[in-house]
């Protein structure tokens, strides 16, 4: 689906949110395929983000408000429409905006030991959040189904068919890379179905918290004071608090996490007995959605605009090699 035109963009900023918009500028670094975003500078000085989604996702807008409100001041929440609405209707899409965070990700900027620490800290308060019944109720729970198994599996066998010529730098890379790798991708998308099979299958479910569910240092921006601020609330979910301790202590999304960082993080959130099964089964099902969607995206989406597809190719490549994702994820198989 096409995004709406520039023009549109700037009578839907005026109308909805009493926003004259002097200049838009296109964010073209966001992993999610399926979002496009903006970045917005008002006549009267303000900068705004815009981001248009596909489809409405209430509780990633509404949710992140109520936290905000309810004094976790490092969430950044969708502002209001001059109505009082979460979002906007724009030709199709559901678009939101919120004031823009005047900083970088902790992924390029890195994280000091003090920032982890007081990531730690926010997560705690994060995970033991009661929310409101009427907001409870719109947050999707956990139910460890896998997401993208039966894609691989499908794009495995397109890809055996796949023949090398005709293809460009981008998608032969890719090609190779799959099918050299076969053995361990095939083997972490079997894994990742027995392992959903077993927590599914267990006498008592885990216990959930409320959990941002990509929480990785690219969603963590720095400002120049040195504050942390937890973007992309899209994936919000009820589920284990490893969902998202995931991207701590043994990960590498979207690096390797060192063990002074992850000693730094969990001396501020403190002592928890961690469950080793849904942390490799959480790594593995992240991992074949990363192994599945880049290499689709340059393979298999001839209506992706031509930039992305170097990056999902180099995002792809680096999944593999000592200590990377997929090392990772099945260390992680191990270790549980």
């Amino acid at each position: 689906m096409t995004p709406p035109t520039e023009a549109t963009l700037r009578a839907s900023l005026r109308n909805g949110y009493g926003v004259e918009a002097a200049r838009l500028e296109r964010e073209a670094d966001g992993a999610d395929a399926a979002a496009h975003a903006w970045r917005v500078t008002a006549a009267d000085g303000r900068r705004l983000f815009l981001k248009l989604r596909p489809e409405v996702r209430p509780a990633a807008i509404l949710v992140p408000r109520h936290l905000r409100s309810a004094g976790l001041e490092e969430v950044v929440a969708a502002l209001p429409t001059a109505g009082g609405a979460g979002w906007l209707e724009i030709d199709g899409w559901a678009a939101v905006v919120m004031d823009l965070v005047d900083g970088r990700t902790a992924f390029r900027a890195g994280l000091a030991l003090d920032g982890w620490r007081r990531l730690g800290a926010f997560a705690a308060r994060l995970h033991g959040v009661v929310l409101p019944p009427e907001l409870a109720a719109i947050v999707p729970i956990e139910d460890f189904r896998p997401k993208a198994t039966d894609r691989a599996r499908e794009l495995d066998e397109r890809i055996g068919r796949l023949a090398a010529d005709g293809l460009d730098d981008d998608a032969a890379a890719v090609r190779r890379r799959w099918l050299s790798e076969r053995g361990a991708i095939r083997t972490i998308v079997a894994a990742t179905d027995e392992l959903a099979a077993r927590i599914r299958g267990r006498a008592s479910p885990p216990p959930t918290v409320l959990c941002h569910a990509d929480f990785h240092l690219a969603n963590v921006l720095i400002d120049a004071g040195g504050r942390i601020h937890i973007v992309d609330w899209d994936e919000i979910v009820f589920a284990p608090r490893e969902r998202d301790l995931m991207f701590v202590r043994g990960s590498a999304i979207p690096e390797v996490i060192s063990d002074e960082a992850a000693d730094a993080f969990e001396s501020a959130y403190g002592p928890v007995e961690i469950d080793r099964e849904l942390i490799a089964w959480y790594r593995l099902d992240w991992t074949v959605q990363d192994l599945a969607g880049f290499a689709s995206e340059v393979l298999f989406d001839p209506d992706r605009e031509p930039s992305t597809r170097p990056r999902a190719r180099r995002i792809f490549e680096a999944l593999f090699g000592p200590g990377d994702q997929v090392a990772a994820a099945v260390a992680s198989l191990a270790e549980r």
